[in-house]
């Protein structure tokens, strides 16, 4: 159902601004006593000023934003070039480097118990296969034609998605296709692997 009252700030602020200058001419035709009338008129304008607030803080948000977006670019970039620097000194091994967090570390793997999530969908004449791969460096993604056929290694992928562009078997002939992933660390698969899925690919 349609409401009278906008949703959006820039219309609501015109919609209350009308209401406050032309409420006063129809107090009487709505049979709005000056004390009521009195009221309103200090709800709208609290609800004014508040829009009105609200717009000021965005555009300084935005503003804010929009200095430390140029804050790293500069600041940051110069600080990686002068930290590259300081690796290479000679006493760049005594502990330095971790009591500054000056090198990158890799959150721990759950080597028994990661698994990767797989969604298959068919769009443009492939099988777009879109995976997390939930800690793991890459993916090993599976695929067979039919429940009894073996599973066969299609490909590694490190990034989502993975277009498969694998013709059917028999041209024009819709097939039954399932996939599913297996986490890759240090060229070994590790953990469980995906929920299987499936897709009737016809090419």
């Amino acid at each position: 159902m349609a409401d009278f009252i906008p949703k959006r700030n820039p219309e609501l602020h015109g919609w209350l601004t009308s209401l406050k200058q032309n409420l006063p001419e129809h107090a009487a035709d709505f049979e709005l006593t000056p004390a009521r009338l009195a009221e309103v008129m200090a709800l709208v304008e609290a609800h004014l000023e508040a829009i009105t607030l609200v717009g000021h803080k965005k555009a300084e948000w935005k503003a804010a934003a929009a200095i430390k977006r140029l804050q790293s670019r500069t600041t940051l970039a110069t600080l990686r070039k002068e930290i590259a620097r300081w690796k290479t000194a000679s006493g760049a091994g005594n502990g330095g480097l971790a009591a500054l967090r000056l090198s990158a570390t890799l959150p721990a793997v759950d080597a028994d118990n990661l698994q990767p999530e797989l969604i298959a969908t068919v769009t443009g004449g492939h099988v777009r296969l879109r995976f997390k791969k939930r800690g793991a460096k890459d993916v090993n993604l599976y695929v067979r034609s039919g429940a009894k056929a073996e599973w066969r290694l299609l490909s590694r992928a490190s990034r989502s998605p993975y277009v498969d562009q694998t013709p059917p078997a028999v041209p024009g002939q819709p097939e039954l296709r399932e996939y599913h992933a297996v986490g890759v660390v240090h060229d070994r698969e590790i953990g469980r692997r995906s929920d299987i899925v499936s897709v009737t690919f016809a090419g």
